[in-house]
């Protein structure tokens, strides 16, 4: 009631730490609201969402602390929980933003009960103590929890490292870079809750500061990993657009078919091959023509022979820039036909000819 007397009054004030965490509360409830209304398929969204969820509930508690704390007796082990199960939710998210079409395995989910597991052998550690009379007042309890959510947040950083062949194939995929700057980010947040916290345990830092730096470096990340969750999760969560029928929505298995058109075109490079088409396409994939079109319209809104020859111009821009081959060569070096094809297709997505792009890159 007395916070309530002060907001009315117009007499509270907030410390630095405190706006931190309002404005970082705010951006995580601004993002589980994004999530919440273009969720198409709630398998997808959980994880982010439950991140940002546990994320929104720390940065909560920080706020309210001072007014809060007193009155509640586990306060400090509340924030404890919500903090440092940021660290096996981060290795689902990295997991999920890794696979993007794919939730992570069911064993990976086990990670969530390290943190229930972890607190109760804190507890049973200090409950056998003569120093401590009530867990909830003893520093003993809070130095074990701080050790135990240090170690479970290194374990969990661990299991990100043993999928690292999942991460190195970002880069190679469409939006890929922005996926792997998010999972940097995430794995950074990480990283310094682990440094901060283990500068705790050996007293190089108090635990006022350590968790001033933990709420910063937080809301540092929330806004920083915000622009980029928006540009990808479109592609992980189905987006279905007002008075659109359920064609306009690709199943689990068009979204994975969606990816590995992505990987035939970035890895494999499928349309070098003049001859390549969209029959060519669908029978590797192993589905109709018309289930082929759905998808390359949908996820790259395009059709197949746009999409292919999107690719071919963007072959043909490099070799423009990079050699002094004639025309007709990169014409044939990027997958058309004949150099007919090549001048049109060129121009009608430069606008310019091949020779005057050409000729303006060499200006420069």
């Amino acid at each position: 009631m007395s916070v309530i007397k002060e907001l009315l009054s117009g007499d509270v004030s907030f410390s630095v730490p405190e706006i931190l965490s309002l404005f970082g509360c705010a951006q995580c409830v601004y993002i589980l609201t994004y999530l919440a209304f273009r969720s198409g398929r709630i398998s997808r969204g959980t994880i982010p969402i439950l991140f940002f969820l546990f994320l929104g509930i720390a940065f909560a508690l920080d706020l309210s602390e001072s007014s809060w704390a007193p009155l509640v007796e586990y306060y400090p082990h509340l924030q404890w929980f919500f903090w440092f199960s940021i660290a096996p939710l981060s290795t689902l998210l990295v997991l999920q933003i890794a696979q993007i079409t794919q939730v992570p395995s069911a064993r990976y989910f086990l990670l969530m009960f390290l943190m229930p597991i972890g607190y109760l052998m804190a507890y049973l550690k200090v409950g056998t103590s003569i120093e401590c009379k009530s867990v909830v007042n003893c520093s003993e309890m809070f130095d074990w929890l701080i050790v135990v959510g240090i170690i479970i947040s290194a374990f969990s950083l661990l299991t990100v490292w043993f999928n690292k062949d999942v991460l190195g194939k970002l880069l190679q995929q469409k939006r890929g870079n922005e996926r792997f700057w998010l999972i940097i980010s995430i794995i950074t947040l990480n990283v310094s809750v682990i440094a901060i916290f283990s500068a705790v345990a050996y007293d190089f830092v108090e635990i006022s500061d350590a968790s001033f730096v933990r709420t910063f470096v937080g809301f540092a990340f929330v806004y920083l990993a915000a622009t980029s969750l928006f540009r990808i999760y479109p592609q992980a969560v189905a987006i279905r657009p007002k008075n659109a029928g359920s064609d306009a929505v690709l199943s689990n298995q068009e979204l994975d078919d969606a990816l590995k058109i992505e990987r035939l075109l970035a890895v494999e490079k499928i349309y070098q091959e003049p001859a390549y088409g969209r029959s060519d396409l669908a029978r590797e994939l192993g589905v109709t023509e018309s289930a082929l079109s759905k998808i390359v319209n949908i996820h790259f809104n395009k059709s197949v022979p746009q999409l292919l020859n999107a690719y071919r111009v963007e072959d043909a821009k490099q070799l423009l820039v990079e050699t002094d081959v004639d025309l007709a060569i990169v014409s044939e070096e990027a997958g058309f036909n004949s150099i007919t094809t090549f001048n049109r297709h060129f121009k009608d997505l430069t606008g310019v000819t091949p020779s005057e792009y050409r000729s303006k890159k060499a200006c420069k």
